[in-house]
């Protein structure tokens, strides 16, 4: 025992985006507009927004397949960018 023993720590941060793609249909009205609106919500990595657009791209995919959702089952309409008299 005459040894000295030599104690060693490694802290370790790992880093992990819980859900990293959200996507909701969300319902908007007024007095003049009556449908849905699509709210998403990206937790992504640097080096995945390059792939956010592309022929490869999920989230286009993602927002594409909503579209027909709204507009099919769902029996609403599509509002896209809502433009207000403000904007």
């Amino acid at each position: 025992m005459s040894e000295k023993s030599t104690f060693h720590e490694t802290k370790e941060v790992v880093t992990r985006l819980r859900e990293p793609l959200k996507i909701k249909a969300v319902p908007y009205a007024t007095a003049k507009v009556r449908g849905h609106q699509i709210q998403v919500e990206m937790n992504i990595s640097w080096d995945q927004i390059d792939q956010m657009v592309g022929k490869d791209s999920v989230i286009e995919d993602m927002i594409n397949n909503m579209i027909i959702l709204i507009e099919g089952p769902m029996k609403s309409e599509y509002l896209g960018v809502i433009k207000t008299e403000d904007t």
